[in-house]
């Protein structure tokens, strides 16, 4: 996979990579798979509990 010459692929997620790190776009792929993973999964993002959060209705 590549975007050809043009373009980079930057990740920083505050953790590991703490500066935008040019990574191969397989890599960059990966990574922000695992990370969307993390944020559907967070219960804080999308809670799981019916009436949990009512007050923000």
């Amino acid at each position: 996979m590549s975007g050809g010459q043009k373009f980079e692929y930057l990740w920083a997620d505050g953790v590991k990579y703490k500066k935008a790190t040019p990574l191969p776009a397989p890599q960059y792929i990966s990574l922000l798979m695992d990370w969307v993973e993390t944020q559907i999964n967070d219960e804080h993002v999308f809670p799981v509990t019916v009436g949990m959060y009512m007050l923000y209705l």
